[in-house]
């Protein structure tokens, strides 16, 4: 039987007993010492002699600290005569001169930041059309882009070069262009 003073032992009530030593525990774990002397060590760093001068500027330090950003990943890249339902229609197998070229892109983004990826077309080694686009967190991030042939463009390829914020080419491919397009039934790559 418990009487009116006596309260239920939870978390809560044990709680601020046990915070203070823990704010003392890690006070007293701070060393000054240890942040200005270069020749001390902390406990997980190493015991070697004087650590390596580096050429890299003082800046870069804090770029260390800093998490890098989870890696854009392109799961899929259809060549399309079109998309609808953001979903590709078919997957061409040559282009045609005078009609669309669409590239559809599948990404998985797990950063928290709106990243970026920069697509170029190029037909006959000439730049066509630049875009960049933004893919926002997701594990399917579909997006789109197209560019026209020219109908002068009777023969070479459309070729898509894809990067990401960095330069980091994340694909690089190319359709041949033909008299008449060609194309087979679209199937979902899976992963």
């Amino acid at each position: 039987m418990r009487t009116r003073l006596e309260r239920p032992r939870t978390w809560r009530t044990r709680a601020w007993r046990i915070t203070p030593l823990l704010a003392l525990a890690l006070l007293a774990g701070c060393d000054d010492k240890a942040k200005t002397d270069p020749s001390s060590t902390d406990a997980i760093g190493s015991t070697s002699a004087a650590p390596a001068e580096s050429a890299a500027p003082a800046a870069s330090s804090a770029a260390v600290d800093e998490p890098l950003p989870a890696p854009l990943e392109l799961q899929e890249l259809t060549f399309t005569s079109e998309v609808k339902d953001k979903e590709p229609i078919d997957t061409l197998l040559a282009a045609e001169p005078g009609k669309r070229v669409w590239a559809h892109l599948r990404l998985r983004n797990l950063d928290d930041a709106t990243r970026k990826i920069h697509l170029e077309f190029r037909v006959n080694d000439d730049k066509r059309t630049t875009l960049d686009l933004k893919v926002t967190k997701s594990w399917s991030y579909r997006t789109w882009a197209y560019n026209t042939l020219l109908d002068g463009d009777k023969k070479g390829t459309v070729s898509l070069k894809v990067t990401d914020e960095s330069g980091a080419v994340l694909a690089e491919t190319s359709v041949p262009i033909a008299v008449k397009a060609r194309t087979k039934p679209y199937v979902k790559a899976t992963k």
